[in-house]
């Protein structure tokens, strides 16, 4: 499960994605698959300019392993890590 510690320990880094649409281009797949696994994974959107962007980054480290991402039943799909998740609070 995705836990935050992918960000302490490697460094985020662009470029960065603010649509769906640029994000799954990036990843190689339709914006509907995308979509279906956004569903399912805690993929990151908290990166660059403003915070509300995809970090090539964190794709990358999606699409290595997207097991680490999975969410749990108890999970809300909220697209940002507290932090308490982050191990900082």
């Amino acid at each position: 499960m995705y836990d935050g510690a992918w960000k302490m320990n490697n460094l985020i880094r662009g470029p960065f994605f603010g649509t769906v649409e640029d994000a799954a281009k990036y990843c190689g797949m339709s914006r509907t698959a995308f979509g279906k696994l956004k569903k399912k994974y805690l993929i990151p959107k908290n990166a660059g300019p403003g915070k509300k962007q995809y970090a090539a980054s964190d794709l990358d480290a999606f699409m290595a392993d997207p097991e680490q991402f999975k969410l749990t039943k108890r999970q809300k799909n909220t697209n940002s890590i507290s932090l308490d998740e982050m191990g900082i609070a």
